[in-house]
């Protein structure tokens, strides 16, 4: 039996970490080929992951003697701690060095990450290249560590250790639920879903916290409804019980919830993980918990089907009730950003392909995504009035008027643009809005009327002219 056999998941992360624990402990197996024996290897990700357990048990496997160093002393003496435990790694035949919560050496930020405790570390590493010493470090970020520190020939891999998801979570579900003495028909695979995202050690703090629940109701069984309460209290931060606002008043709230979860569902089967008409950490109203199959690489369809699912409640409710809803504004809020965001990546992707494409560049898609991220939120047009018309006193100039202006207002440039501040003249002077919002319908409204085509009057008209007199 492996003493990795107590990691439930990570299959991939623990076949790496058993093949460098088998170099490690078979040295000799390895150096007939040449091969050296990694300095280090580090193991970064947010807390309650296992990063500690596989650590435990990388040195178990190992048969290494351990020295633990961990942030328990003041900055000094930490750093003469630091000297002192890897002088005593080097005199054995073979140790390995636990730097436990590395990131909480020094206090430092990703500005400033040369502070001695660092800088000691390095210079302990190094001086191990020819002892059979291995280091293996956690951290929660690597953020604030030194380059220099992560680097080949110091720490070989750096891995980063992510919340389990999909089939991980669901064992690691299993294993929990398995360790009551008295489980009833709990389903692991949905409450893995709802706590899709969260650590191990929340799945195991709810589990407990559904045991609590369970015998404090005087029950010897765990239920699935027990699960459930304590994911709604311990990770949605949901109220323990439902204020009495009203039967019409939750009913809305459950049609307006319904309809997010039913346009997803048509949209993504399988993609709701829980619905409530419970407050959810001091929102208004329920909420639905979606499960997230593509975190980091959405499509513009992925948006499309995120601003329709928002708008899935006020629709439920217009459908149900025959009336507009007019309490989403949190929903529609979401909802513009979203198509803000899809407008503004799309837009910008069209201007850089199409920039290529006119000087004749050959550029592949991930280099035309770059440049339009990088687009994204500029202006297209100054967003000034397209048209008018100031009628400015004979003998007088506009800049008279209204303050002179250059181009991104750099009074450097030779260059007046056409752009005035109107709101500095509208009180002195006329402008007719002949390129505006109204007179376009106002003349369409006559021709339709009169018969008449505006674009045959001559300019010079008489009658035409009497207007401005």
């Amino acid at each position: 039996m492996s003493s990795f056999d107590k990691v439930i998941g990570y299959e991939d992360i623990k076949a790496e970490l058993i093949r460098l624990c088998d170099v490690v402990k078979n040295p000799e197996k390895y150096t007939r080929l040449g091969v050296k024996m990694p300095r280090g290897i580090m193991l970064w990700g947010e807390p309650g992951v296992g990063k500690s357990l596989m650590a435990q048990c990388f040195i178990e496997e190992s048969g290494c003697k351990p020295f633990v160093i961990r942030k328990d002393k003041p900055d000094g003496e930490l750093v003469n701690g630091i000297r002192d435990v890897f002088e005593k790694a080097k005199a054995q035949d073979r140790a390995i060095v636990f730097l436990d919560d590395l990131d909480k050496f020094a206090n430092e930020d990703n500005q400033h990450p040369d502070a001695e405790e660092y800088v000691a570390v390095q210079a302990c590493i190094d001086s191990c290249k020819d002892s059979d010493v291995f280091v293996f470090a956690t951290a929660n970020d690597t953020c604030c560590l030194p380059e220099s520190l992560l680097r080949s020939g110091r720490f070989g891999k750096v891995i980063e250790l992510k919340c389990p998801k999909g089939e991980d979570a669901v064992k690691v579900m299993k294993y929990y639920l398995s360790q009551k003495k008295s489980i009833e028909e709990v389903d692991a695979v949905a409450i893995a879903g709802i706590l899709e995202g969260h650590s191990c050690a929340d799945l195991e703090m709810v589990v407990n916290e559904a045991g609590i629940y369970a015998v404090f109701d005087g029950r010897d069984t765990i239920t699935q409804q027990d699960m459930l309460r304590a994911c709604m209290r311990l990770v949605f931060e949901g109220p323990e019980h439902i204020a009495d606002e009203g039967v019409e008043y939750s009913k809305n709230i459950a049609v307006h919830e319904a309809g997010h979860a039913v346009v997803s569902e048509l949209l993504s089967p399988g993609s709701v993980n829980l619905v409530s008409i419970r407050r959810y950490a001091g929102s208004i109203g329920g909420f639905v918990s979606y499960h997230n199959t593509n975190e980091y690489a959405k499509t513009a369809g992925d948006l499309e089907q995120e601003a329709m699912r928002g708008l899935g409640g006020k629709a439920a409710i217009e459908v149900v009730y025959g009336q507009v809803c007019v309490g989403s504004s949190d929903d529609m809020n979401g909802v513009f950003k979203v198509v803000d965001k899809l407008v503004d990546e799309n837009t910008a992707f069209g201007f850089v392909a199409k920039y290529f494409d006119e000087k004749g560049v050959t550029a592949n898609r991930f280099e035309v995504e770059r440049l339009g991220h990088g687009c994204e939120g500029v202006k297209r047009t100054t967003g000034q009035h397209p048209g008018g018309v100031i009628i400015v006193p004979k003998g007088h100039e506009i800049y008279e008027f209204c303050p002179v202006q250059h181009p991104a207002n750099d009074v450097k440039s030779d260059i007046i643009t056409t752009h005035f501040d109107y709101h500095s003249i509208d009180k002195n002077l006329l402008k007719l809005d002949i390129l505006g919002h109204d007179i376009p319908s106002m003349i369409r409204h006559l021709k339709d009327m009169t018969g008449v085509d505006p674009l045959t009057v001559p300019l010079k008209d008489e009658k035409h002219l009497k207007i401005f007199h």
